[in-house]
């Protein structure tokens, strides 16, 4: 009983308890860790070392570009495929090319320029949102067409049809 009281009042004290023997001093304890070796060591890949890491680094750049070629977004009509084509001052079309071909040598030029940092930011509209800003830009005119008779005498009936089933 007289030894856990010992315990409890080290715990409580914040001393540390200590297993083994003491008998060793600080210059002993160095001396044998001397004899562990602290210079590092390297030595040279073999050559077929050094090989067999460049194929492997080659098809891992390989791997990585495939990835990226499948995830990059390129437009979808062939117009604006080619007018990308343009924009990064590479050949529009080549030979037998069909807009499939087109489409996919984009994915894989795309790819390649995002991997290597030189993907200039793209300035052109697609062909959908020209449309799109035309159409807007013509409705924002505002115009008013005269209506015939009948057809102020059918609204009339069809507002008071619509407000009798209402209430």
């Amino acid at each position: 009983m007289a030894d856990d009281d010992n315990v409890k009042d080290n715990a409580m004290q914040g001393t540390r308890l200590v297993f083994g023997s003491l008998d060793k001093s600080a210059s002993e304890i160095q001396s044998t860790t001397d004899a562990v070796a602290t210079k590092h060591e390297t030595l040279e890949l073999t050559r077929e070392s050094k090989e067999s890491k460049e194929k492997r680094d080659a098809l891992m750049k390989q791997l990585e570009l495939k990835r990226r070629t499948r995830t990059v977004a390129v437009p979808t009509t062939d117009a604006d495929v080619k007018a990308r084509f343009r924009e990064l001052n590479m050949p529009a079309t080549l030979f037998g090319e069909g807009p499939y071909e087109r489409r996919e040598r984009l994915k894989q030029e795309t790819a390649r320029l995002e991997s290597l940092g030189a993907l200039p930011p793209t300035n052109l509209l697609t062909s959908r949102e020209k449309l799109l800003q035309e159409e807007s830009g013509a409705q924002k005119q505002q115009f008013f067409t005269q209506g015939s008779e009948e057809l102020l005498k059918a609204r009339v009936h069809i507002i008071k049809d619509s407000f009798a089933r209402a209430e």
